[in-house]
């Protein structure tokens, strides 16, 4: 802030401005990124779909084609495996396993979408997000029709910005908690230095709140 001497009142310096249009932008991003992955649950969802997690009536049987569910998905990667080892794990522990996996899918995108969107243990879910946008390309790049691009700047760079930054120069839930985190930490509590590791905020952490 910087003083106005014709009215002796504080104005907003040039590096305060900055520092706002930075939040805003990164806040923008934020959503976005957190929002793609929210449209990744619709079509997999646990009530979605005749047989449950988008799966149609067709469960792992790519013969009868149209194949669009969770379940159909896993087979895809199965069947196109881009690498041979990460193949045979969807096909003999995965798919004999799928409802523990596609819960386990589910959550886990559930957690990204929260976390990324709102802003809350914002390192974490850009952590989990980058690893589990790496899992997806894995599996997928290989299907036919998949393109690299949309799983490296769709999710996994996209996420890897807040794996790094955390909750910083960003409006966000961690950012409105930062005082509380740190002297939650500040007392020596373990709980409280894991949570503000996961957040990646500190005290005035967004520049301008």
């Amino acid at each position: 802030m910087v003083m106005d001497s014709n009215r002796g009142i504080a104005q907003p310096s040039s590096r305060t401005w900055l520092l706002l249009v930075i939040a805003i932008v990164l806040t923008l991003f934020r959503l976005w990124i957190g929002y793609n992955w929210f449209t990744e649950l619709g079509w997999k969802a646990p009530w979605a779909g005749s047989g449950g997690f988008g799966c149609d009536t067709y469960h792992f049987d790519a013969s009868q084609g149209n194949l669009h569910g969770l379940c159909d998905w896993m087979q895809r990667e199965a069947d196109h495996p881009a690498v041979g080892l990460y193949g045979d794990f969807v096909r003999n522990l995965v798919i004999p396993n799928f409802w523990f996996f596609s819960w386990l899918t589910i959550l886990t995108e559930v957690f990204i979408t929260f976390s990324l969107f709102f802003g809350f243990l914002t390192r974490l879910g850009g952590i989990i997000g980058t690893l589990w946008g790496v899992s997806l390309l894995i599996g997928l790049v290989g299907v036919p029709g998949e393109s690299w691009t949309v799983y490296v700047l769709g999710f996994i760079l996209p996420s890897l910005v807040f794996a790094v930054i955390g909750a910083r120069f960003q409006f966000s839930v961690d950012a409105l908690l930062a005082k509380r985190y740190e002297k939650w930490a500040g007392k020596g509590n373990f709980w409280g230095k894991l949570v503000r590791l996961a957040t990646g905020a500190q005290p005035g952490s967004a520049g301008v709140i």
